[in-house]
């Protein structure tokens, strides 16, 4: 649907909590940020209005001080991948490997990119934070999965192609460089931290490991 500009910013708010009530001056200041007009709350109303008259009027519902996104009229790719990683979860606690290997890699299959970068909003950018944690988090325990499997080498262009687009994660490179070790290759593994060493020390000024 063409949901643009503030609106797009409201519903991807709104889509971040489905389920819960966002109070409405939260929503506001992801909105608006610091420079809300005069009328917010009248402003922000009549912004609402438009969204339903375009995705339909019971979509999002007004809740005591917010509004809210129904998750019984629609659901979520976030919604859809903490349940899955919640089964996930489930399924490891009863020892099946498989079927948790099975359920994480559905969950990882609905990312598409950094969520809500394309959104001109500082703050909304900072609540999607937690979720990206989230998702590394998943991806790590799938990676473990494998390694843990003997799958070193099926994993190690997955794992090139992470440390160079997320270059500060430790936890990718030493995956990296156990996979490595693992496949015999421990020049390369040497390699692999030594290159990790001279990007966070280059970034953050810091040894791997030394993190506050």
């Amino acid at each position: 649907m063409p949901v643009r500009g503030r609106q797009r910013i409201a519903l991807a708010a709104l889509a971040l909590s489905a389920g819960r009530v966002l109070p409405i001056d939260t929503l506001i200041d992801r909105v608006w940020e610091d420079e809300p007009p005069r009328q917010a709350r009248a402003s922000l109303q009549t912004l609402v209005t438009r969204l339903r008259r375009l995705l339909g009027a019971d979509l999002i519902e007004t809740s005591g001080p917010g509004y809210r996104l129904r998750t019984q009229v629609c659901t979520t790719d976030l919604i859809r991948f903490r349940e899955l990683v919640s089964r996930a979860r489930e399924v490891a606690a009863q020892g099946d490997g498989y079927a948790e290997l099975d359920l994480l890699r559905e969950a990882i299959g609905l990312w598409a990119g950094e969520p809500l970068s394309d959104l001109p909003s500082v703050r909304l950018q900072a609540d999607a934070a937690g979720i990206v944690e989230e998702g590394f988090r998943a991806l790590e325990r799938r990676l473990d999965i494998d390694l843990a499997a003997g799958r070193h080498r099926e994993v190690l262009g997955e794992l090139r192609s992470m440390v160079s687009r997320y270059p500060l994660r430790e936890t990718l490179w030493e995956r990296l460089m156990l996979a490595l070790h693992r496949a015999g290759r421990r020049a390369d593994a040497l390699a692999a931290y030594e290159e990790a060493a001279k990007v966070i020390r280059g970034q953050l000024g810091l040894d791997p490991g030394r993190r506050g």
